[in-house]
């Protein structure tokens, strides 16, 4: 979800700073816990903290001595950072406690129902991520593991999740509802619940609802910020990039964006969204150009050498990057803003520059976005799901998919300009658990790598608002069948129909069906890139939601994935289980991969040749990206030893993503 250093728009390998590969890495979230690295993110951050109140210290001793110490310019310097921490900080945290000012529409009663059946679903899998049954880990019990939970708890976290309301805005027709969700919690829990325990122990996270955390930053850290963003306009301008804007209000943003105030162009997008992007020109006729959303850090600092290895590799397409400043270190007077705005505004700015088909590049928060978006487009229905499960056996779902052919609806217009996606990083996915609100925002912090996510990312001000104010759980979790949904293509429209034109429906209308581009009938390509010591996101339990695999793989393909089934599934779990690797003679398939692809993905993700030609699995029936059945491929590709987006650290990691890529984007 993060991306910070401000070195680490540069290669670590080829960094002549002369700090580690850690210390460089686009990740917030390192793998590395040394004794010398730790002792100098705790430094810097105390360093950063101490700013603000040693100024005001420095101002208090220099009235009472009626002169400046040592020197008016730091006098100057005090004044500014007292001034920005108690005229500007104090104030602006109290307004970011406000309640949200957007909410997704409520669910219906079926929704509900029928979304709490998906959340208790996968069992097993739930178990993979911690000991205790779901939902035990959304209750935090302040270091008393075995403290029992109320009956109430578990009604104040049900209203939050499912409905979204406090306890104060419950009303009582929901009653009835909410005992039997109860009723399913015990089961799972094991245990009755009642009131009659005493005071709750627990805090329950209820990340919209919940105070929101900050922390100060000085005046100083803003101005490193400013550097930065600075230097990355100037590479971007380089590279060929054009920005856009739909504002050119000084003072939406802070800290200042000099360059860009010179020479941005006009976006063709309501003032009241602050999406700015820059584009660079496509000029292929048989290629796709891209679009690629970002994590939270410090900006598309951190993604620069990914961005050039794109362009060398394919100098001729074209690539969209969308700024979430709010998300950017940056103070600004909008949040992000919601899923069908951003969905709308996307659709515009496709329009805008003349962009009929794209595919979606997403890592971290990105693909939270890229999810809100999907499941916005294609509008999902979540009735359509599994009914409660059978509580007394946890263990990996064998619930059949949902229908292939929802009811007919009008999808949105930027469905069919969306062609293959890639995931890194993915923190929609399993979603409904809750390991990723807990380490992002719940933790406290350890080992030097979460210092470093909680200081420099989550108790950002503006990150803090984003999550603890426009982060809905229900809007962008992704299930499998949302996944499968996107990726067949094939949304079932609505059309006027004249008498004796064939079978319609009771409205008089016919059935038209879109893919990739109407007419299209081939589905989409999905690639996730996860890493095995992700410390944000279960990458692991997500590996196994999407594969079915037990066994590891460095690179896992399902083909025609999108069009499985029950029994596919079944096939493709009973593959790796048992097995030191996966079956590379499996016989659902295209067969094993070839030597030199797996060579290369088992290199990227830090393999021996040995090892990845043991650990490379294709399975699925169709044919190559699905076109025999019209669904797509899902490709997961699995970096063992890996952190948060250190993927993005060298050349050898981006080698596999770019490959991807290369493959995408000359499917048009």
């Amino acid at each position: 979800m993060t991306n910070l250093s401000p070195l680490s728009g540069q290669d670590a390998e080829t960094n002549n700073v002369g700090l580690s590969s850690t210390t460089t890495s686009p990740s917030i979230a390192t793998s590395t816990q040394s004794f010398p690295e730790y002792v100098f993110i705790r430094a810097s951050i105390a360093a950063l903290r101490l700013i603000a109140p040693t100024s005001i210290l420095y101002l208090a001793i220099s009235a009472y001595n009626r002169f400046f110490l040592f020197t008016p310019i730091l006098g100057a310097l005090a004044i500014a950072e007292a001034s920005f921490y108690l005229f500007v900080h104090v104030p602006r945290t109290r307004r970011l406690q406000l309640p949200p000012t957007y909410s997704p529409p409520a669910l219906t009663k079926a929704e509900r129902k029928a979304l709490f059946a998906k959340c208790c679903t996968d069992l097993g899998i739930a178990h993979l991520i911690a000991d205790a049954p779901y939902p035990r880990g959304w209750f935090l019990t302040r270091g008393a593991p075995d403290k029992k939970l109320r009956r109430q708890d578990v009604v104040d976290w049900l209203l939050w999740a499912l409905f979204p309301s406090s306890p104060g805005g419950a009303q009582e027709e929901w009653r009835e509802e909410l005992d039997s969700y109860v009723a399913t919690v015990e089961g799972l829990l094991g245990e009755t619940l009642d009131d009659d325990v005493g005071e709750s122990g627990v805090k329950i996270m209820r990340l919209t609802l919940d105070p929101v955390q900050t922390v100060h930053r000085p005046l100083a850290w803003y101005a490193i910020v400013c550097l930065v963003d600075t230097i990355t306009s100037l590479n971007l301008l380089s590279l060929g990039f054009k920005h856009y804007s739909s504002t050119s209000k000084w003072f939406q943003t802070f800290p200042p964006r000099p360059v860009l105030s010179l020479v941005s162009n006009n976006a063709n997008l309501s003032p009241d969204i602050l999406l700015p992007y820059w584009y660079r020109p496509h000029t292929s006729p048989t290629k796709l150009p891209l679009v690629f959303l970002h994590g939270i850090g410090i900006g598309l600092h951190p993604y620069l050498p990914f961005i050039r290895d794109i362009i060398a590799q394919d100098p001729d397409i074209g690539i969209l990057l969308i700024e979430f400043l709010p998300i950017s270190m940056h103070m600004t007077t909008h949040p992000v803003p919601p899923a069908p705005l951003i969905a709308s505004a996307l659709n515009n700015i496709l329009d805008t520059l003349n962009i009929p088909r794209i595919v979606v590049v997403a890592h971290s928060y990105g693909t939270f976005i890229t999810s809100c978006v999907l499941r916005d487009s294609c509008t999902s229905h979540h009735a359509t799901s599994p009914s409660l499960p059978d509580t007394t056996s946890p263990s990996f779902s064998d619930t059949p998919p949902p229908p292939r052919h929802p009811p007919p609806h009008d999808p949105h217009p930027l469905l069919p300009k969306l062609a293959h996606t890639l995931l890194i990083d993915p923190i929609p996915v399993l979603l409904h658990l809750p390991p990723v609100a807990h380490n992002f925002l719940y933790r406290a912090p350890g080992a030097a790598a979460e210092w470093q996510l909680w200081y420099f990312a989550s108790t950002d001000a503006d990150v803090a608002r984003t999550l603890g104010r426009a982060f809905f759980w229900t809007e962008g979790v992704a299930w499998r069948e949302d996944v499968r949904a996107w990726m067949r293509a094939r949304v079932r429209v609505r059309v006027p129909q004249r008498e004796g034109e064939g079978d319609g429906d009771e409205g008089g209308y016919g059935v038209e069906m879109i893919g990739r581009g109407r007419g299209r009938g081939r589905g989409r390509n999905v690639a996730v890139v996860l890493a095995g010591k992700d410390q944000i996101v279960p990458a692991e339990s997500v590996r196994r939601y999407l594969t079915g695999m037990e066994e590891a793989c460095a690179r896992w393909v399902g083909r025609g994935w999108a069009d499985w089934g029950l029994e596919e599934e079944q096939e493709s779990r009973g593959r790796g289980r048992g097995r030191g690797g996966c079956d590379l003679d499996a016989d659902l398939g295209a067969g094993a991969l070839d030597a030199e692809a797996e060579a290369g993905v088992a290199s990227a993700a830090g393999m021996s040749q040995q090892e990845g030609n043991g650990v490379g699995h294709e399975v699925g029936g169709g044919g190559g990206g699905g076109k025999g059945r019209g669904g797509g491929d899902l490709e997961v590709l699995f970096y063992p030893d890996l952190d948060h987006a250190t993927v993005f650290d060298t050349r050898d990691r981006r080698e596999a993503m770019l490959e991807v890529l290369g493959r995408y984007v000359r499917d048009s």
